[in-house]
């Protein structure tokens, strides 16, 4: 099974433009990446030679990938590219290109990398900065943040009719748990708790109908 920086990497190169523009990842290691785009006609500029934006755009995916590439738990994180720069220094007509990302510096949550851009015969096409800004992921809300967040958009007189729908929910478990119990006591205890949520259910309809 792959480990956790080899699939978020993969996520991150598999994106729709990384698609797009076939980008295949070579190698993984924690803080350090290889991702190649094969040569293709329409992604040039005059002729056959590449295009910047695609080269950039090789670049800052590869910068991304080295700095997901050393998180942990990535399902706990989410990020995004801050500060990116580029130099061009050669032409690159007809070829495959390969970057190599690698982290710099890890920061608590900034993350910076460098890339080389290079073609297969060893020639340094271009080299750039991306700063990445990683950040914890929200957690998910728990039921209780869930009905919270409902109520708050609805009209006084509506959240009042809601909670009352829920009250009578409530008596109905209660009496289905009164049904299964065999102890009297418990049993006489869980009909009373049924009770109470019926009469907070009829005073919340009094409520909402004013």
């Amino acid at each position: 099974m792959p480990e956790p920086r080899e699939r978020i990497v993969e996520a991150i190169v598999a994106s729709p433009h990384g698609r797009r523009l076939e980008f295949v990842v070579e190698d993984v290691r924690e803080d350090r990446v290889r991702i190649r785009m094969p040569f293709a006609p329409d992604r040039t500029t005059v002729g056959d030679t590449v295009h910047g934006g695609a080269i950039a755009a090789l670049l800052d995916t590869a910068g991304t990938a080295a700095a997901w590439s050393g998180v942990a738990r990535p399902e706990r994180h989410r990020g995004t590219t801050v500060g990116f720069s580029i130099n061009f220094l050669d032409a690159a007509q007809g070829i495959d290109l390969v970057a190599e990302g690698r982290v710099i510096r890890r920061g608590s949550s900034v993350v910076v990398c460098g890339v080389t851009v290079g073609a297969d015969d060893g020639r340094r096409i271009a080299e750039g900065l991306v700063t990445y800004k990683l950040s914890r992921a929200p957690a998910a809300a728990g039921p209780l943040e869930t009905l919270a967040e409902m109520f708050a958009s609805r009209p006084p007189d509506e959240r009042k009719g809601l909670l009352a729908e829920l009250e009578r929910g409530g008596a109905a478990l209660y009496r289905q748990l009164a049904d299964a119990e065999t102890d009297a006591k418990t049993r006489e205890a869980l009909l009373e708790a049924a009770a109470r949520e019926e009469e907070n259910a009829a005073l919340l309809e009094r409520l909402a109908r004013g």
